[in-house]
């Protein structure tokens, strides 16, 4: 049992409950529905990556996990639930297309999960490992300094598709009764999951898994650029106010998280190049967050 795993589940574990107490205090029922769609559809996913494509295997370090000797630690269900509705505190006041909102917090999401997992897979003997790809610092056909694409690609369309289904839910059904979020919280983990197993059979049918790389990469580095342009363009992004402390948190423990790691593993000297992508990375987006977390809200 290691200090670093213990140290990752009990601070995201502290952030869960403190936000879903938060939540409930002053009754967003609504954040609490997205909060529950993100973690069960980010456990189920663990639960089908581990038990059914054994693509990865978890350490046995953790403190609260299910599923026996395919040990599945909860806390990281629990935290794609926190980066799903981090992601759509940070959009919820923008007056942009739901598309672009989606299409911003799966690319914002995807963004942390880029450093934390090169340095989750090598502290303590990694939180988990991949089988068939050996630890390194290239980047490659088949996997990005040690992760496979295939994990980007499929966590981007976990959050662009749970976050368009929702939206998509919201625009028919606003009320606020526990029956109608009940099946907004269903419906959304089960849409979600649909959307990314039709996008996973297309890819197969199209020949286009070999390729995964081209899948994750197009959309990611195309959806920057587009989204940076279409923000200078609107000026969205600075004319509204996060209405919680919850994504500035959140994202500034995850990268002080990877910040610190890497520093302790050595990767500052191994792979300067992705720290300095670190450091550009959780500067900007701390200072972005703060800024409209404490700016005062325009009339």
């Amino acid at each position: 049992m290691g200090f670093w795993i213990i140290y990752f589940e009990m601070t995201n574990l502290a952030i869960f409950i403190g936000f879903l107490i938060y939540l409930i205090v002053k009754k967003h029922y609504r954040q609490i529905s997205t909060l529950l769609v993100g973690s069960i559809f980010g456990v189920t996913l663990e639960f089908i990556n581990v038990l059914v494509f054994a693509n990865y295997y978890y350490n046995p370090g953790f403190l609260i996990q299910v599923g026996g000797a395919n040990n599945i630690p909860i806390i990281i269900g629990l935290s794609w639930g926190m980066l799903l509705t981090s992601a759509r505190e940070i959009t919820k006041n923008y007056t942009i297309p739901k598309g672009i909102k989606a299409l911003f917090e799966a690319i914002f999401v995807v963004s942390v999960d880029l450093f934390l997992d090169v340095v989750a897979v090598r502290i303590e003997g990694g939180f988990w490992t991949w089988i068939g790809i050996p630890l390194s610092t290239e980047i490659n056909y088949d996997s990005i300094i040690g992760i496979p694409w295939g994990n980007y690609f499929g966590w981007f369309c976990v959050v662009f598709y749970s976050s368009l289904v929702l939206y998509f839910i919201d625009k028919r059904f606003s009320e606020e009764s526990f029956k109608v979020l009940s099946l907004r919280t269903i419906i959304g983990v089960i849409g979600a999951e649909i959307l990314l197993f039709v996008s996973l059979l297309l890819a197969l049918v199209f020949h286009l898994i070999h390729a995964v790389s081209l899948l994750f990469l197009i959309p990611y580095f195309g959806g920057t650029i587009f989204i940076l342009i279409y923000f200078i363009r609107t000026k969205t992004p600075f004319k509204t106010k996060i209405d919680t402390w919850f994504p500035c948190l959140f994202f500034f423990t995850s990268y002080l998280f990877c910040l610190i790691t890497m520093i302790t593993l050595g990767l500052v000297i191994e792979i300067p190049w992705y720290f300095a992508l670190l450091c550009l990375f959780m500067g900007g987006s701390i200072v972005y967050l703060v800024w409209r977390t404490y700016k005062k809200r325009e009339k």
